[in-house]
Order: structure tokens, then C-alpha cells, then sequence
């Protein structure tokens, strides 16, 4: 029995909703849970919780399961109906896969294709993946793949897991994360990577051909919410004064695809400032825009505070933490408290959409010093020693560690050329995201969280840009310029991307400086 029913049980908490987005496989076909659905995956048994979508086809050599949200490269949601389509057309094993690439949203997919049985992740990992090595189990998160407590690995030096687990390891020594663009092969237990190849460009050789991908990167992202808006409501979009939203809000303002529920929360100082702004694109828009304010009393979203914490605790197993069972009224946990509040004031079901990944257009995680050193080096890419200082750059220091530049090197050799003057982007998608994504997504049982940015020709076209053209806030700016006008020029929260912007020459003028490359 999965360790996750153990911990339910302990802390008075029921395992059907707190796992109801999550889902696991064993090798053993008649094996159930209580709360879990049964399907079949080649003879496996598959375990899927009540709210998490599912969809599947099968023909005489294909199966294929799509767990999520998936929207293809046509603009059509990967339903039953529209995998039956596929699979009558006969595609062979490198047809599926293409069509598997080309899906964007947050899922997972398993694929029975004559001898080969496969599990795909979205572009980031939005959605985990957990295997254990020694019993084979496959699942969601860490306490399904558990069938006791976890065990700490020895091979994973003890001064990283203060800061984060990647490169694969887990708090556990049997049980290994899955990599996002990389296959996991059933059958030999191997992750093989399929994208990006050695065909992906990811620099552009003019404005006309950067605007371009703009425009593809805009008219994706309309295919992506267009088709979960209409198919499951409620779409419900969180805005802040940050760059993300705004983005989101830009495009789908374009489109005009209203949100049913626009919305911002108060929970400090600065999101009370977040609240402000967002409310002043919302007049612009002509939305109705919510504010959830935790720390107005006369508010009437509070709730008792044994409840909001029984929320902390399910949230906290759902996603695998290992400290999961929260005391009552500790002055450090303030701050969290405010924020499950408010995230369990939003209306129930449909999906939450988020910024994440999207969020590439500003390089996020190059941050200053891998600025810099792309300024140095140019397109002959970032070296290790920096991308390994913000893999971990809460504390830097665990970047210079011999174990980390090791690991680091070896996955980096997995790059295609192309790709090696983006290292930064891939080891965000590749070996951050997946562990924060990948498994905080899992904590929002309520909603469905996703990110409509996580879809591999929007992450290729954004990429592409030039990541000091993208720190400066240049490609947002030309963006937004091209969807929703009217908010390019509102203010932000952060007083420093306000005057950063304030300097910042016409891209026009600065492409000499940029190269495009």
C-alpha cells in the first residue's frame, strides 16, 4: 500500500482529495487504492485520482494515455475523440512522438507502441513523474511511489539538500524524478532525450525573423487558452504588478478571451501593491477584476485556523514534502497561512493560469552574473561553473562543489549544439522547474494549475530571443506593444524594472548591440 495512505490516515486527512490530481502504476495488474479510478497500461495497473483529466485511445498496436491537460499543435484538445483521430491515420513510433512533442499544457503520457513503452513529460515537467527503481512503481509524487518512509540517498551530498534536489535524486535512495524532453524507456528504465534536436534553432538573424516568432509565440498561446477556457471552465487568471501576468493578460486581452474570475490577493505589503496595479490593467481591459485580501478582517474569506491548516498539511504530502505535518500558530508560517487562504477563496474546478515558463521572455534565471558572462562569452554559451552557481543560487557556493560540476557537465553534454548558447533555459526547464512545478502544482487540489507557456514552440521562439534583449525587458515590451498597448506603459511593482525600462533605448536602435544571436 502506497506510504501517501499511511500519512493521510496519521493526520486525520483523506487520501481521496488530498491525492485527487495524482496518479500511480504498478506492475501488478489487479493492484487498487480507495479513491483512485482503475485503468490498464499494458497489462499495468494504473491508479488515477478522481479530478485529474484523462484521456486515452487504443488501436491494434497503439496505446496511449494523456494524463492533464494537452493542447496540440492543430489548436485541439488531446480528447479521446481527437486521439482516436490520430491513431487512425497509423502513425509509426516517430509520428506519435512528434505529435506528443508538439503538445502544450501541463500532462503526462504514456505510450504502448509495438516494443516500445514510453512516458513523456511536458516541455518543464509541470506535471512530476516518480519511478522507484526497486519495486517499480510509477507515479505523481513521492509518498504514491513509497511503500514505507523515505530513505535519504548516499549518493546525494547532504550540503545540496538545504537548497534543492535535481539531476534526478529525490528524498528517497530508490526513487529517481523524471526529466522533462527526455523519454522514460519502461522497459530498460533509460531517459532518452527527444527534444530539442539537432534542428532547433534558437537565435534568430534579423527583427523581421525575431517578430515572427512573436507572433507565434502570441498566436500559441491564444490556441492554448482559447481551447482549456472554453473546454474547462472556469478560466481563472491570478494578476499581479509583475511581468508574468501581464503577459498572459496582453495576449489574452488580444484575443479577447475574458477571464470568468481575474483576480489578485493581498497577503503583504507588496502584493497590496500587485492588487493596485492589477486593478488598473483591469480597467484598461474593461475585466472585473477580484481582489482576496487576507489582511483586511472585514474581508469574509476567513476561516478557522485548524482548517486553513489542515490545508498546509494535505498540500504539503501532495506535493512530497517531508515536513508535512504543520503545528497550529507559529509566527514563521504567517505568511503561508495568508496564502493558502487565499488560494482556497478561489471558485472551486476549471483552471488557474499562470505565468511560469512564459516567463523565459525576461530570462528569469540568467539573472546578473549569467548576463554577464553571455556578454563575455556570446553564442559559444554560459560556462558550467555559472550555470552551476544558479542551479543552486540561494547558495552559490554549492554551485563550485565537484559532485555538482560533474553532473552538470555530463546532462549538458546531452545539448545540441544549437541549444548550448540557451544552456541557462534548458537547465531551467530540465533541472529546477521539474522540481518546483512538478510537484508544487500538485498541492492546488482545488484548481487546476497550469501554465499555457509551457509548450515547446512558445519555449523555442522565446529562447531564441537574446537573453540581454530579454533581461532588459525589450521582448516583453515589443509584445505587449503588439497585443494590448494600453499596458505597456502601467507601472510594475518592482521598482527596479520600472526604471530599467525608463532607460532602455527602441529595439530598433539596440539591435547592433544584440546581434540576434
Amino acid at each position: 500500500m502506497p506510504h501517501a495512505v499511511a500519512l493521510t490516515e496519521n493526520l486525520k486527512l483523506r487520501f481521496s482529495r488530498t491525492f485527487t490530481q495524482q496518479f500511480l502504476m504498478c506492475e501488478d495488474a489487479d493492484f487498487s487504492v480507495s479513491g483512485f479510478d482503475p485503468y490498464r497500461f499494458d497489462g499495468r495497473s494504473l491508479l488515477v485520482g478522481r479530478s485529474l483529466p484523462i484521456a486515452q485511445a487504443i488501436s491494434e498496436e497503439t496505446q496511449i494515455i494523456v494524463l492533464g491537460i494537452a493542447v496540440d499543435e492543430k489548436g485541439a484538445l488531446a480528447t479521446e475523440d481527437r486521439l482516436d483521430a490520430v491513431l487512425a491515420n497509423g502513425p509509426d513510433l516517430q509520428g506519435l512522438e512528434t505529435y506528443i512533442a508538439g503538445l502544450g499544457g501541463r500532462y503526462v503520457v504514456f505510450l504502448k507502441h509495438k516494443q516500445a513503452r514510453r512516458i513523456y513529460l511536458d516541455p518543464t515537467g509541470s506535471m512530476g513523474v516518480m519511478v522507484n527503481r526497486e519495486t517499480g512503481a510509477i507515479g505523481s509524487s513521492l509518498f504514491l511511489v513509497l511503500d514505507r518512509p523515505p530513505s535519504p540517498s548516499p549518493d546525494y551530498p547532504r550540503e545540496l539538500v538545504s537548497s534543492r534536489y535535481s539531476f534526478g535524486y529525490t528524498a528517497d535512495r530508490d526513487v529517481v524524478a523524471l526529466m522533462a524532453n527526455h523519454y522514460f524507456d519502461i522497459t530498460s528504465g533509460e531517459q532518452v532525450r527527444f527534444w530539442p534536436t539537432e534542428e532547433t534553432p534558437f537565435s534568430y538573424s534579423s527583427l523581421e525573423e525575431l517578430d515572427a516568432g512573436m507572433d507565434t509565440v502570441i498566436a500559441r498561446h491564444v490556441q492554448i487558452i482559447s481551447a482549456i477556457a472554453k473546454a474547462r471552465p472556469p478560466f481563472i487568471l491570478p494578476l499581479s504588478g509583475g511581468q508574468d501576468s501581464r503577459i498572459i493578460m496582453a495576449i489574452a486581452a488580444h484575443a479577447e478571451l475574458t477571464p470568468d474570475y481575474a483576480f489578485s490577493h493581498v497577503t503583504n505589503y507588496n502584493t497590496r501593491i500587485d492588487a493596485e496595479i492589477a486593478a488598473e490593467m483591469c480597467a484598461v481591459t474593461g475585466w472585473e477584476h477580484s481582489i482576496i485580501d487576507t489582511m483586511d478582517p472585514g474581508q469574509t474569506i476567513q476561516m478557522p485556523p485548524r482548517r486553513v491548516y489542515r490545508y498546509l498539511r494535505e498540500a504539503a504530502l501532495a506535493r512530497g514534502r517531508l515536513d508535512n505535518a504543520y503545528p497550529q500558530k507559529l509566527k514563521k508560517h504567517e505568511l503561508i497561512r495568508r496564502e493558502m487562504l487565499a488560494t482556497n477563496a478561489l471558485p472551486s474546478g476549471g483552471v488557474v493560469m499562470r505565468g511560469h515558463v512564459t516567463d523565459i521572455s525576461k530570462a528569469v534565471l540568467w539573472r546578473n552574473k549569467g548576463i554577464s558572462a553571455y556578454i563575455e562569452h556570446g553564442s559559444e554559451g554560459v560556462p558550467n561553473d555559472v550555470v552551476a552557481e544558479l542551479l543552486f543560487h540561494d547558495q552559490p557556493a554549492l554551485g563550485a562543489m565537484p559532485w555538482v560540476k560533474g553532473r552538470l557537465a555530463a546532462w549538458r553534454e546531452t545539448l545540441p549544439t544549437a541549444a548550448g548558447a540557451r544552456v541557462l533555459d534548458l537547465m531551467g526547464l530540465e533541472l529546477y522547474r521539474n522540481y518546483s512545478l512538478g510537484f508544487s502544482f500538485y498541492g492546488f487540489w482545488r484548481n487546476f494549475y497550469m501554465a499555457p507557456g509551457c509548450d515547446r514552440q512558445i519555449i523555442q521562439h522565446l529562447a531564441s530571443a537574446p537573453p540581454l534583449m530579454r533581461f532588459r525587458l525589450q521582448y516583453n515590451d515589443r509584445l505587449i506593444e503588439r497585443t494590448a498597448p494600453a499596458l505597456r506603459d502601467i507601472r510594475y511593482t518592482r521598482t527596479s524594472d520600472n526604471a530599467l525600462r525608463n532607460k532602455n533605448s527602441p529595439l530598433s536602435e539596440s539591435l547592433e548591440e544584440y546581434s540576434l544571436r
